[in-house]
């Protein structure tokens, strides 16, 4: 029971926002009275519908459900190599000087580039099938958590350093239990953070790399003007979303509970 309490004052913020946003949203397009500018029902009628495959033009083969699974495939193996290689190079940069110093201009210069420009070339590269879109996903996600990483490392106090080498720590030692779990933190932002550029990855990679599922459907609707139909699918991924950044902040939670214990000073 306290345990629900707990939660549902933590979360009636949220609750009250979200209805907020709705009302307004709705307040909006009942004034606009425009089949461009459609309201939170009308979408969400037609999400319903779409996972039924009813109401899509020129339906697809697939329904919304199935597609948004199918599209998730690729997006779930590109984000679990970016976790992996993400961390590993971003506490390889932390410990190693030399190594930051050799990586850190390709890591920015990619960080703060336009993915979307280099969707052609990774076509060009591998193909139009599940590769592409792999490594298309990957590049999306995978240097945000490496400079989280990586900040996370470098920002490991030194007094906890000195203490663990005091009591004749090795360097190995103090690695695995002083730098990683500081860095911990950091590397779930960046794993939250990564999820967003992935989902936007997924988008991009079925709008332009394989022209099916997800993609069909946009486009579909996008012909035949059909604004709820967009709004619909966006609302889907952002659910999506929504719900895998959730389990990510659930998984921090568990990994690092100290840090919650440590935000208790916010009112």
């Amino acid at each position: 029971m306290e345990g629900f309490k707990a939660f549902w004052r933590e979360n009636i913020l949220r609750v009250i926002s979200l209805i907020l946003g709705l009302c307004i949203w709705a307040l909006i397009s009942g004034l606009s009275n425009s089949p461009l500018v459609p309201g939170p029902r009308r979408v969400f009628t037609t999400l319903v519908a779409a996972f039924h495959s009813e109401g899509i033009p020129n339906s697809p083969t697939d329904a919304l459900g199935i597609s948004l699974l199918k599209a998730f495939v690729p997006m779930l193996v590109g984000y679990f190599l970016a976790i992996i290689s993400g961390a590993f190079l971003g506490i390889m940069m932390g410990i190693n000087r030399t190594l930051e110093r050799l990586l850190d201009p390709f890591v920015n210069a990619l960080y703060v580039a336009p993915i979307s420009a280099l969707v052609p070339v990774m076509i060009f590269w591998f193909g139009l099938g599940f590769t592409a879109r792999v490594v298309v996903i990957y590049l999306f996600a995978v240097f945000v958590i490496i400079v989280n990483t990586l900040q996370g490392v470098k920002h490991t106090p030194n007094d906890f350093v000195e203490l663990a080498r005091s009591f004749g720590a090795s360097r190995f030692y103090i690695i695995r239990h002083v730098v990683i779990p500081n860095a911990i933190p950091y590397i779930m932002v960046g794993l939250r953070l990564g999820i967003g550029r992935a989902m936007r990855g997924v988008v991009i990679s079925e709008l332009i790399i394989a022209i099916t599922g997800i993609g069909i459907i946009v486009s579909n609707y996008n012909a035949f003007f059909r604004i709820d139909g967009l709004l619909a699918v966006a609302m889907a991924v952002m659910i999506i979303g929504i719900l895998l950044a959730g389990l990510v902040q659930w998984l921090e939670n568990l990994i690092a509970p100290w840090k919650k214990k440590e935000a208790a000073f916010q009112e």
